[in-house]
């Protein structure tokens, strides 16, 4: 069947909010097509949901999940997939996601990262498709509401590569209302997908969206984290059915980076080699064989991180674009703290390094052997 898809891959809208832990308040997922009109029926739950519904001939399926470990609350979607069966018409839809948590605190931030591709070469461009992540902070019971920076990318004409139609976006906001009783927090994805043209002419998106809310110092380097760069090397060939091993590469970031707009948290991973935890890496389900390996694989000045893993216990599966990698390593965040007031005032340049869990959508191409 022809068909367009456009995928989440790992976590597509994460709201975390540092806390004292609460009881889950219910979840409520909705489903609209271009002209606000909504497909399905309301989705419910109270930690979980599933989401499986055709909206004007999109199938669009997702798990969304509202998690509390410690003083840390998650609310996310994972493994969101969209698929246009309308062959050659552009097709739309939204889908808005609400979750309430007990308390408030005071600083929201958004990072979203994900790449575009058509059918399965990636040098075809996958034009004028776009897509957009919100989120907002309801404060309650005054109902006042914070709107967070829209992250949006679309397709250009002129992209020729996988590469190429990559994206990354972040930013934070502080403060929201913390005179509230409770935050309710909501994330709309937006999609927009081209037809299908052709035999296996299909557009495919991957991509991890979060929307935070929390401390400052924890909000900023989850933000960070979606700026980490991993990539399988020497090229993006994977065979499936391999029973060899793919190597993986932890680009390092010497310098502060401002990477997310409009705040431009400045930051950097100045040694992934030194400060990665092996026992928390894994690529799909595969962890890393042997010892971590380091080098200056890009030739930027700093060593980055290379391990490998067997491409049998990656999960990886003929027709996949890409593979999760997760890890945990030091991550720093440059901020500038002003204090005292008028002719007192002083501005001062603070760097906080902190182990920061990291998930990453590396591109993987496995139409050679498939």
């Amino acid at each position: 069947m022809l068909s367009v898809k456009w995928g989440f891959a790992v976590i597509v809208a994460a709201l975390i909010a540092v806390g004292v832990a609460v009881p889950a308040h219910a979840i409520t997922v909705k489903v609209f097509d271009s002209g606000g009109v909504q497909c399905g029926s309301t989705v419910t739950g109270t930690s979980s949901a599933s989401l499986s519904v055709t909206c004007d001939s999109v199938a669009v399926s997702g798990t969304i999940a509202a998690v509390t470990n410690g003083t840390t609350r998650q609310f996310s979607v994972t493994n969101f997939v969209a698929n246009n069966n309308a062959l050659t018409a552009m097709k739309t839809v939204r889908i808005n996601a609400t979750h309430n948590f007990a308390g408030a605190v005071s600083t929201a931030g958004i990072g979203w990262t994900g790449a575009f591709k058509r059918g399965t070469l990636v040098t075809t461009v996958a034009k004028s498709s776009f897509t957009s992540f919100e989120g907002s902070v309801t404060c309650l019971p005054n109902n006042s509401v914070t709107t967070l920076s829209t992250a949006s990318y679309t397709v250009p004409s002129t992209a020729t590569s996988y590469t190429a139609n990559s994206f990354a976006k972040g930013t934070t906001k502080t403060p929201v209302p913390t005179n509230c009783s409770s935050q309710t927090l909501t994330g709309n994805i937006n999609v927009t997908l081209q037809g299908a043209s052709g035999i296996d002419d299909s557009l495919s998106a991957h991509s991890s969206a979060d929307l935070f809310l929390g401390d400052q110092v924890p909000v900023k380097l989850a933000v960070v984290s979606a700026f980490v760069n991993a990539q399988v090397h020497p090229t993006i060939d994977v065979n499936p059915t391999s029973s060899g091993k793919v190597l993986v590469v932890l680009f390092c970031k010497k310098d502060f980076d401002e990477g997310a707009d409009p705040d431009q948290e400045k930051w950097s991973l100045p040694d992934p080699f030194g400060t990665i935890d092996p026992a928390q890496t894994t690529f799909g389900g595969a962890p890393v064989v042997g010892k971590v390996g380091k080098a200056d694989m890009d030739q930027n000045g700093c060593v980055d991180a290379k391990m490998q893993f067997e491409v049998a216990q990656s999960g990886i599966q003929c027709g996949d674009t890409s593979a999760t990698f997760h890890t945990v390593v030091e991550l720093c965040i440059e901020e500038t703290v002003t204090t005292g007031r008028g002719s007192h005032q002083t501005t001062t340049t603070q760097t906080t390094c902190q182990p920061q869990e990291v998930q990453v959508e590396v591109p993987i191409d496995t139409s050679q052997w498939c």
